[in-house]
């Protein structure tokens, strides 16, 4: 390629020894040049330099992952795979020449010994071990031997809590690495991470905490042995052995020497040692590293560069092609030839391969890398769907391949996951570098280039957040210095000084983050809660501007601004006055605590007048006077809901004036409850709860009921007095809502509590309930359900007129009051189906929000003493089957409910007060007296309604059969 007089160099030496830089000093001198380097990392590094002395224009970045091409590039900088070897240029080096014995890569480097050369003048750097092998090879090589600046010492074992400054530890592993990098940060507080396989951005970010003197401390792979110039004085290994990809092995005197050759840069003298679980190194293997003799490599790894493209397996054959130099060695089974051999026995690829252009394409397809690392057969799957895509469409779509980079594009989650998107961005970095692959090629390598430096930048934050306390050292360096601090609060509530984020700030308390160190944290709070003084002051004045709308109270007491607690209530003078607590550190100052304390109590303050207008209605009624008004303060004290049990005498003690002056404000006077249905609503009743509890100082609040439910399931283990504040009354089972009992107690009003009444649909609908539930229901209310079967009737065509007597009348239903239905001296100690409501709760007047079922409309049932028309078998209609008589009547069940009675301890002295006609046990209800007939209970259990008769439809005289259908009503 080169000119035949062109000269021909071998620069070798040990490490630190300048030869780099040399190169790179030829290449500038001459118009045109390439130069060829091991590691992506340090392509980049020396491109940035070559900038720094020629201009962006003058150089081209290529590798396998990025391509920076100005129009006219006069010097190349490249990694050994990517590098042209067309000969067009006038300077050619390549750098790290010994790796021509390297399993992996090896070929790819003995490639380019072999026919890569420049115009003018070709330069191999390397180690003094490919002196007779290039000799043999090259023979017109001229070589230089280059002397060490300084000298390396052999420190010994050393334990990382006295490692000294500046200094690097070796792992050959990610997880060895991040468990000596986390033992650093605890004992030295953080340390720099640099490995290969991070991007060339998050390396140099890391590679930057340590060279300005943030961290003091490097923990690295092999991959720092490549050429990276780093101000380091001490190296140890943690291990002497590694897996090279198939097994674990020691490493070599020339590997080691290698890594260690990174102490002591220029003539600053370095030393080298072991550390951890690393064996201290034999004197022999000493001695060659600082001697800097090596065993001279014999063989170089050789594939051949010759490929038949005919078909694939010319291909193949040609790639496994055995050298016919002693010197040179086949290469093992590169993934590249791997993944050929792969897609190659694919049936469905065969049809797509029959020309040299198409097995040419499947080869670069090929040679895409395993970045990845995942299984074999998944990385030739995605080969498979990208070459069937080049060879059949011509490109890759790019709606397929956006959304490739859509699923890696975050920089969320932990360092493993954002290193795994970066090894995947890698493979698509490394697609779109391809010429012809693309629509928009450049469109696609900018897309792929902001991805994956947004994922470096984040790895680099989580490398740095996990490994470095950069915070606090930083913090202290100012505090030392006695320099004001300022702090930021970003939207998240993050606390950061200087950039440096310390903690957040919830509400009016700062919660720091975790340090390292108790004494660290002690004086970072010192300073960032000083730094936050003014940020105090504006968030306490934004506070007390702010609307209503955006505080809130749990069902526990605390008291929210947006998401952060910003206090709590606490027991006041009346269960309607609570109190409030601030939630504000002592740092922020008393003005500030103070001012936060006043806007919340405004804002509790008038959220109970929100709520409970109509009880401040009462309480604020001059009008109100006597036993009226003394009955309403009651009702505040239980904040709008009070049993009737509780109040039976002072209810009994209320005039007609009084009661009406109450029903005003809106109070019901129930059967069960004295209540106001207005505080039955959700919100209020949340509140209440709340309320109620810091009366009753109970530690932990009971939450309210869900809201909407007709009934739940009764309150266990809840406080005495629960059930009412949360608006249920306990009856059986389940607890029924207060007002839907008032509800439902209207319909059994009507009913012969003593004769026994069935449940009508009406009744079942407003509890929501089966009739089983419904029954356990009624038990609990002091109903005895007396449970039977019968013969389900099926409904009839006629219309049964209804019985003479049974509806109620028209009109208004006088009301009483509960305490007139009792006898003289008599105590209610639970009501009575036959004590009416001082307020009768129709339908009509039922809450907005009380979300009950509406009601079923269910057909009406026959009378059970109505005779039951047979019909004979061979009378049957068709499709009935004649043997259904045989089968049996089918049954239904059905339950009678009659009044328990009172059941308590006064029950036996209320007996002798009774009034004439009424025996003992149940009350007499509606029934009236026992005719001649007997009992009611022996006529049978019948159903009564309290509404008005149905009226009948009028018959239109205009119709020509109306004088008709008269005549027919008439008889």
């Amino acid at each position: 390629m080169g000119g035949e007089h062109a000269r021909i160099t071998a620069l070798l030496g040990p490490t630190n020894t300048g030869k780099t830089h040399f190169a790179i000093e030829r290449m500038l001198s001459y118009p045109s040049g390439v130069i060829g380097l091991p590691l992506r990392l340090l392509a980049r590094e020396v491109y940035d330099k070559i900038v720094g002395l020629r201009g962006p224009n003058a150089v081209a970045l290529i590798t396998g992952e990025e391509r920076i091409m100005p129009p006219r590039p006069r010097f190349w900088v490249c990694t050994v795979e990517a590098m042209p070897v067309t000969g067009e240029h006038d300077f050619l080096a390549v750098d790290e020449i010994q790796l021509c014995a390297d399993a992996e890569r090896g070929h790819i480097f003995t490639d380019r010994l072999l026919h890569a050369r420049g115009r003018v003048e070709t330069i191999f750097m390397g180690a003094e071990t490919m002196r007779s092998t290039i000799a043999q090879l090259v023979p017109r090589a001229q070589f230089v031997k280059r002397e060490r600046f300084s000298h390396l010492t052999y420190a010994g074992s050393k334990k990382i809590s006295r490692m000294p400054a500046r200094s690097a530890i070796v792992g050959f592993s990610v997880e060895n690495v991040y468990a000596i990098a986390e033992l650093i940060r605890r004992q030295k507080g953080g340390c720099a991470v640099v490995m290969g396989a991070l991007s060339p951005r998050t390396r140099n970010a890391q590679v930057e905490l340590y060279q300005n003197g943030d961290v003091d401390y490097l923990v690295a792979t092999d991959a720092i042995g490549m050429g990276l110039n780093l101000d380091l004085h001490h190296v140890a290994f943690s291990a002497t052995s590694k897996f090279d990809g198939r097994r674990m092995r020691p490493l070599t005197a020339q590997e080691l020497g290698q890594i260690a050759g990174r102490a002591g840069r220029y003539q600053r003298d370095g030393s080298f040692g072991v550390t951890g679980e690393a064996a201290p190194l034999h004197e022999e293997t000493v001695e060659a590293i600082t001697e800097h003799r090596f065993e001279p490599i014999r063989k170089l790894e050789w594939r051949n560069p010759e490929l038949d493209y005919r078909t694939p397996a010319h291909l193949i054959a040609s790639l496994e092609a055995r050298p016919d130099n002693l010197l040179l060695a086949r290469a093992r089974e590169a993934d590249d030839l791997g993944a050929l051999k792969a897609l190659a026995a694919m049936p469905e690829l065969a049809p797509r391969t029959t020309s040299r252009a198409d097995t040419k394409l499947l080869w670069d397809v090929c040679r895409i890398p395993d970045f990845r690392g995942i299984s074999h057969a998944e990385h030739a799957s995605l080969l498979a769907k990208i070459f069937a895509d080049l060879h059949g469409l011509g490109r890759i779509p790019d709606d397929w391949f956006a959304r490739q980079i859509k699923r890696i594009d975050r920089t969320d989650g932990d360092i493993d996951t954002l290193s795994k998107r970066l090894a995947y961005i890698r493979t698509w970095t490394y697609v779109a570098q391809r010429k012809g692959w693309l629509d928009d090629e450049s469109h696609w390598r900018g897309a792929t280039r902001a991805v994956e430096d947004r994922l470096s930048d984040a790895l680099h934050g989580a490398l740095t957040q996990r490994f470095v306390d950069r915070r606090t050292s930083a913090l202290l360096r100012r505090l030392k210095q006695k320099e004001s601090l300022v702090a930021d609060v970003n939207d998240k509530g993050e606390v950061a000084i200087d950039g440096h984020v310390v903690g957040r700030l919830e509400g009016f308390r700062f919660r720091q983050a975790d340090t390292s160190d108790a004494g660290e944290a002690k004086t970072l709070r010192s300073a960032a809660v000083a730094a936050l003084g003014p940020q105090f002051s504006l968030l306490s004045d934004r506070f007390y501007n702010a609307p209503d709308t955006e505080l809130d109270f749990t069902e526990q007491g605390g008291l929210m601004w947006g998401e952060h607690a910003v206090g709590k209530l606490v027991k006041g003078s009346e269960a309607l006055k609570p109190q409030v607590q601030a939630f504000v550190d002592d740092e922020a100052g008393a003005e500030v605590a103070e001012k936060v304390t006043r806007r919340l109590q405004h804002f509790i303050d008038r959220k109970i007048a929100a709520l409970f207008e109509p009880l401040m209605n009462v309480q604020n009624d001059e009008a109100l006077t006597g036993l009226a008004r003394g009955f309403g303060f009651q009702l505040i004290e239980a904040l709008g809901v009070i049993p009737r049990e509780q109040v039976a005498q002072d209810v009994k003690a209320l005039d007609q004036d009084a009661r009406g002056a109450l029903r005003k404000h809106g109070v019901r006077f129930g059967q069960f409850t004295i209540f106001m249905p207005l505080l039955l609503k959700p919100a209020p009743t949340r509140l209440r709860l709340v309320l109620w509890s810091l009366a009753q100082g109970l530690q932990e609040f009971p939450e309210s009921p869900p809201p909407g439910l007709v009934t739940i399931p009764a309150p266990q283990g809840m406080p005495e007095g629960y059930a009412p504040m949360s608006g249920y009354r306990s009856a059986g089972s389940r607890a029924i809502r207060i007002d839907m009992l008032e509800r439902l107690a209207d319909q059994l009003r009507g009913q012969d509590s003593r004769g026994g009444f069935e449940a009508t649909a009406d009744m079942l609908s407003i509890t929501g309930m089966t009739l089983e539930q419904f029954a356990d229901l009624m038990g609990g209310l002091g109903y005895k359900a007396e449970k039977g079967e019968r013969a389900k009737v099926k409904p009839v065509d006629a219309v049964v007129p209804e019985a003479e007597g049974a509806a109620a009348p028209e009109g208004d239903v006088p009301v009483m009051d509960a305490a007139e239905a009792q006898p003289e001296g008599g105590i209610i100690e639970q009501p009575t189906p036959d004590t009416p409501a001082d307020d009768i709760s129709p339908e009509a007047e039922a809450l907005p929000d009380a979300g009950e079922a509406p009601v079923a409309e269910t057909p009406a049932e026959p009378l059970p003493d109505e005779p039951v028309v047979e019909t004979p078998a061979e009378e049957l209609t068709p499709g009935t089957a004649p043997d259904a008589e045989i089968a049996g009547p089918e049954m239904e069940v059905f339950y009678t409910f009659t009044w328990g009675g009172n059941r308590g301890g006064r029950r036996n002295e209320q007996q002798g007060n009774r009034p004439k006609g009424q025996g003992k046990g149940k009350p007499r209800g509606k029934g009236g007296p026992k005719g001649k007939g007997g009992s009611r209970r022996d006529e049978g259990a019948k159903s009564f309604q309290s509404r008005p008769p149905r009226k009948e439809k009028q018959i239109d005289p205009d119709n020509p059969f109306a004088q008709a259908l008269m005549g027919l009503k008439k008889e």
